[in-house]
């Protein structure tokens, strides 16, 4: 079951990471400490990300059970491991090629081909040498939004307590998170990311679940609960940075985790109390400069590294105005998302209990 509203809210979110969100980080089209306050389109793709698994749920009887068999999970993994990393595969070996290009042009090999190829083709490092600085800043995502996927058929197969207190549920993950901001481990950076987008996607989930439970919620007091614990931490804590999400994001934290949950507050009141305002956009779905964001918006993510370094490499060369590096850098990570996005509609079907 698909319904148009998930892709085109998936759709837009993409639109905004590539022009607003990256334009701001990557271009310095407004200020960061602007930019930093805008930050909440990561969260929102877990939440939808987490609902569509509730609809794919629904839809297959292999999972929609109260246990999962190994075979069921297997082909899962399997399937949803391909659908993620093939285009994941051939955007990184396009940009190793750029790389070698780049050095041999330059005549400087600074790191071997292998060494750059172990680095690249390994989602968990994603890169870690790029020349041109834009190649895979993003692909951090990749390896979190694959843990989380997995992730989803075991952690909603746990039985909780029906209804939950959800100001008790926030409180919770924040006190996890600034526990985890505490302390340095292994791997901390994908545990800390994974356990807090795994929240959003679970909180996605759950808005299909029990849809009658959440539309009883005021979400106005959530934001304004969450608000008031902003300001608290203000207060007794250090608040040099409470502001300036940014640095809460990588890895996230509890500030980062609260002002995020604002965010979601503001949106789900919006969507239980005033749906027509969503409604409203239903019109852009049928636009045609938009629907390579719905069909292949995990494409255009992808390729947006590619798009933004080679208008800024013009740039470097030509000083063109930041108008127009901005609308060649979204130009060009649309077109190539769109040439390679028939690669993430790619499946493997495998049989499953």
């Amino acid at each position: 079951m698909r319904i148009n509203a998930l892709d085109c809210l998936r759709g837009l979110l993409i639109l905004y990471i590539v022009t607003v969100i990256h334009g701001i980080f990557w271009l310095n089209i407004a200020p960061e400490a602007i930019g930093s306050l805008l930050l909440f389109e990561m969260p929102a793709i877990f939440v939808i990300a987490g609902y569509a698994y509730f609809l794919f749920e629904q839809n297959s009887p292999a999972l929609n059970q109260r246990t999962l068999g190994w075979k069921t999970y297997s082909s899962f993994v399997l399937a949803r491991t391909f659908r993620l990393l093939l285009p994941y595969f051939v955007y990184v070996i396009v940009c190793i090629v750029m790389i070698e290009v780049y050095d041999a042009v330059k005549g400087d090999e600074t790191i071997l081909l292998h060494e750059l190829a172990v680095r690249w083709l390994n989602p968990f490092t994603y890169g870690g040498y790029d020349p041109h600085s834009m190649l895979d800043n993003h692909l951090w995502f990749v390896h979190v939004f694959l843990l989380v996927t997995l992730a989803m058929p075991l952690v909603t197969k746990l039985r909780c307590a029906q209804q939950l207190n959800l100001l008790l549920v926030i409180t919770a993950v924040a006190l996890i998170l600034f526990a985890l901001s505490s302390f340095a481990f292994m791997r901390e950076e994908t545990i800390k990311h994974t356990f807090f987008y795994l929240c959003f996607s679970l909180l996605g989930y759950y808005l299909g679940r029990a849809n009658a439970y959440f539309e009883k919620i005021d979400f106005i007091q959530v934001g304004v609960f969450c608000g008031l614990a902003l300001l608290m931490l203000s207060i007794v804590g250090d608040n040099s940075n409470l502001l300036y999400m940014q640095l809460n994001k990588f890895p996230p934290n509890h500030i980062f985790f609260l002002f995020n949950c604002i965010w979601m507050s503001f949106f789900l009141h919006i969507t239980f109390k005033h749906p027509n305002v969503f409604s409203s956009i239903d019109w852009i779905q049928h636009n045609p400069l938009f629907k390579p964001f719905m069909q292949y918006g995990y494409s255009i993510f992808l390729w947006q590294g590619i798009g933004y370094s080679l208008a800024m490499t013009a740039d470097k060369y030509y000083a063109i105005p930041l108008i127009i590096v901005w609308v060649m850098a979204v130009g060009l990570s649309v077109l190539l998302g769109w040439l390679f996005g028939p690669i993430e509609k790619m499946r493997i079907r495998l049989k499953t209990d």
